[in-house]
């Protein structure tokens, strides 16, 4: 088992993990809340933020990364990571933008734990409906294209039908989105971790609220094909 002290500010957890298959390094993602400042002072309301490390096939620490949500004092978690074939880290989460809502959100760091950019995505706040926008799997294909599963959804049902599974591909850049794909099973659907197949599938694993009463969930697997999201 392998552990690494947080660095010092706050408690560090981690979600996801990858592994590459190429140099067998790996990848973890999370999030770490910060309690005090840069001058060891407790901050008033502490934050998440995502965490993201690299660690060397003998287990030493290679780099770790926080993502500091540009909202000050909100929060970001990191529920998803995967490892393209440059070496890149890819992770997915979710950012508050206000205390009730939060948006997607997608990082990629070099191999030498260089930001290279990050994306987000969410729907329009209204003054009635908090969205609640959550990206949880991610996986990368040979061409470098990026795949985000997770869910959308409103505190209230006027503009959708609870929460939806949501599934996009974006280009190696993350400058586009290629498709995206809205999955609604008529109740609250989410969707959680995908992974690629040979097949050229795309599966992503989620549930649906089948009895609001009881809380009772089914189990669900979308099977997309990965160039059109069909």
């Amino acid at each position: 088992t392998l552990t690494f002290d947080g660095d010092g500010s706050g408690r560090s957890v981690l979600f996801a993990v990858a592994v590459d298959p190429f140099d067998g390094s790996v990848a973890a993602a999370g999030a770490e809340v910060r309690q005090v400042d840069a001058n060891q002072r407790l901050i008033p309301s502490p934050q998440d933020d995502i965490l993201t490390m690299k660690i060397a096939p003998d287990g030493h620490l290679l780099w770790r990364r926080t993502y500091d949500n540009p909202a000050a004092g909100l929060n970001a978690i990191g529920y998803g990571v995967a490892i393209d074939r440059s070496h890149n880290v890819i992770v997915t989460g979710y950012q508050e933008v206000t205390a009730a809502n939060t948006d997607i959100v997608l990082i990629k760091y070099g191999a030498d734990s260089t930001p290279l950019w990050v994306a987000t995505y969410g729907r329009e706040i209204t003054n009635t409906d908090a969205t609640i926008d959550v990206g949880w799997g991610v996986a990368v294909d040979e061409s470098g294209s990026i795949y985000v599963s997770g869910y959308v959804g409103r505190t209230t049902t006027s503009t959708l039908n609870g929460t939806d599974r949501l599934v996009r591909k974006y280009t190696p850049d993350g400058q586009r989105v290629e498709w995206s794909r809205i999955i609604d099973g008529g109740t609250n659907d989410y969707g959680f971790g995908c992974a690629l197949g040979p097949d050229g599938k795309l599966y992503v694993a989620g549930a649906t609220l089948s009895t609001m009463v009881s809380r009772s969930f089914d189990l669900s697997l979308d099977v997309l094909d990965r160039r059109s999201g069909v």
